[in-house]
């Protein structure tokens, strides 16, 4: 069944980019967060921390969720593309 796959090189190089741009969104999420908390950490009240933390949080999803869900899903749909285009790769005997 992996050499069937591997016939479908074009997708799989597809899934491979993106995923490799949703690692990236991930790795520009956490550093930002931690940008985020280092800015903060100058003010002394506690309270006030946490809610900018939670003000920022929330404009910072909006922003990059889609640098992490969006590779994901369209990596998700080339998959489902390929079981679809290509049907005969896959049988019931691949599974036993």
């Amino acid at each position: 069944m992996l050499e069937r796959i591997m016939d479908l090189q074009i997708l799989l190089y597809l899934m491979t980019v993106l995923g490799t741009a949703g690692a990236i969104g991930m790795l520009a999420v956490h550093l930002t967060y931690r940008r985020t908390l280092r800015k903060t950490k100058a003010t002394t009240n506690l309270r006030e921390k946490w809610l900018n933390l939670w003000k920022t949080r929330d404009k910072l999803l909006n922003r990059m969720n889609f640098l992490v869900w969006i590779p994901s899903l369209l990596s998700t749909v080339c998959l489902g593309m390929s079981l679809f285009l290509y049907p005969e790769s896959v049988t019931a005997e691949d599974f036993r």
